[in-house]
């Protein structure tokens, strides 16, 4: 088993009929620690309702939230819309994730991960 952390974005993909929580670290996080590993995400939501349905979404898929920061700025969205097959992406800027802040937590946790 490795300690492996997904650095960046935890966000909202605002299909045209439905929410649902993503962001590829978080992904990424999540398949990982199916696979037995300590996968950490090491993002920020903001203190909406969106980071609401995040940390819930953590919560139930038993993602450790321990290396999540609280941020004065929105969560993280995308705006996902089709044109005929081809899926487009509005990218929401200055968002949470965007100002995730260094600290001595997480300089802790550089220094035992493995991945």
């Amino acid at each position: 088993m490795k300690t492996i952390v997904g650095l960046g974005e935890i966000l909202i993909d605002k299909f045209p009929d439905y929410d649902k929580p993503g962001g590829a670290p978080c992904n990424v996080m999540y398949n990982l620690a199916r696979l037995g590993h300590r996968a950490y995400l090491v993002s920020a939501t903001g203190q909406d309702d969106a980071a609401g349905v995040l940390r819930d979404f953590l919560h139930e898929q038993q993602l450790s939230q321990k290396y999540l920061q609280y941020v004065n700025a929105p969560s993280g969205t995308v705006g996902v819309s089709f044109e005929g097959e081809e899926a487009r992406y509005d990218i929401h800027e200055n968002v949470a994730w965007d100002a995730l802040a260094r600290s001595e937590v997480l300089a802790m946790l550089a220094r035992q991960t493995d991945a």
